[in-house]
Order: structure tokens, then C-alpha cells, then sequence
């Protein structure tokens, strides 16, 4: 009995050891694996120079396009108050000759507004018919007007100008100047040129 028990203890020892041996042995197996998986993820990030270089592209695309899109903005906001001084000029001329009462559009500089004298806003009855060119959607950065030495043009019964005159607009650094014909109050806008006097478009628009 006690040679059986012995040989039992001796097989269970071995036995164990082997359990124990294979146990150690996945452990490690799992520890080696979990490293790698480790060791892919980190590689999967990115490095410094990779986001050094990133940063450098982000920079560069935005000191070009930046500029470029305030630009087009003061474009886009000078060609809509040319528009709307030409607009509302024809429109007083068209009234006094539909009314055969002279019609006034006075300017002023300093506000950058322009009000037709004896018109009603259409958009709010009752008031008087006045843009503000400083404000939103125009934004005029500044405003100078000139007929014959004051800040306004008076239109007859036959939509002639007491005088000719010029009405020069400027946005950021991009500036028009609206030409009123003395004979026939016709008003055409110039070029638009840069703050230096460099053309951009060289083609007069009419409106």
C-alpha cells in the first residue's frame, strides 16, 4: 500500500507540473500577445512630425484662403451698394418725371446714408425712405459725395439734374466711384480699383 500510495504521490506531482508548466506557459502567451497588440496600437497614432506637418498644411491654406474670401466679401459688399445707389438715383429720377414734382436723393457722408427726400419706405409705410450704405447688408467702410460742392442732386419735372456729380464708395480697401451724367442723370459706376489706384476690372458697368 504504502509503494502504491508513493507511485500516486510521484504521478500527481508530475501531473501537477505539467498543469503548472502549461498554465505558465498560456500566461505568457497572453502577456507576448497583449504586448503586440500594444506595441500595433501605439503605431497606429500618429507622431509628432505627423502632426507638426498637418498643422504647417492647416496654416498655409488658411493664410491663402482667408485673405482671398475677405476680399471677395468687400467685392460682393461694394457691387451691392453700386447697385443700390444706382437703383434708388433712377428711382428718384423716375418719380419726378411720373409726378412732374422735382425729386432730391441726399447723401450723407459721415453716416453713409442716402435718403430720397418725400418718399416713404416701401418696407415700413409712413417712414421716410433712408438706406443706411454703413450697415449690414453693405458694411461702406466710408463715403464721399460731390455735386457741384454739396451732398445731393436734385432731379426736375424731366428727371434732368440740377447738376452732374460723382458718389465715391469704398469697402475695405476696394473703392467705386458712381458717375451722374449732368445732362442726362444717367449714373454709371467706374472700376472697381484697389485703395492704391490699381484696376481690377478696367469694363465701366452700367445700370
Amino acid at each position: 500500500m504504502k509503494a502504491f500510495d508513493i507511485h500516486s504521490s510521484l504521478f500527481a506531482g508530475v501531473r501537477g507540473g505539467r498543469l503548472y508548466n502549461k498554465s505558465a506557459s498560456l500566461a505568457m502567451r497572453d502577456v507576448v500577445a497583449c504586448r503586440g497588440s500594444i506595441t500595433r496600437s501605439s503605431r497606429s497614432g500618429f507622431s509628432m512630425v505627423e502632426v507638426f506637418l498637418v498643422i504647417v498644411i492647416i496654416s498655409t491654406v488658411s493664410a491663402i484662403a482667408v485673405p482671398r474670401f475677405g476680399n471677395f466679401l468687400a467685392g460682393t459688399r461694394l457691387a451691392g451698394a453700386t447697385r443700390r445707389i444706382i437703383v434708388d438715383l433712377s428711382l428718384a429720377q423716375r418719380r419726378a418725371k411720373s409726378t412732374g414734382v422735382s425729386s432730391t436723393a441726399s447723401f450723407t457722408p459721415a453716416s453713409r446714408t442716402l435718403e430720397l427726400v418725400g418718399l416713404s419706405d416701401p418696407d415700413h409705410p409712413g417712414q421716410p425712405y433712408i438706406v443706411s450704405l454703413g450697415e449690414e447688408p453693405y458694411q461702406l467702410s466710408s463715403m464721399a459725395v460731390n455735386f457741384n460742392g454739396l451732398s445731393q442732386v436734385v432731379f426736375d419735372a424731366y428727371g434732368v439734374p440740377d447738376s452732374g456729380g460723382t458718389i465715391t464708395i469704398i469697402v475695405g480697401e476696394y473703392q467705386r466711384t458712381i458717375t451722374v451724367d449732368p445732362d442726362t442723370g444717367r449714373a454709371t459706376a467706374s472700376a472697381t480699383i484697389l485703395a492704391p489706384g490699381q484696376p481690377i476690372n478696367q469694363t465701366a458697368t452700367q445700370f
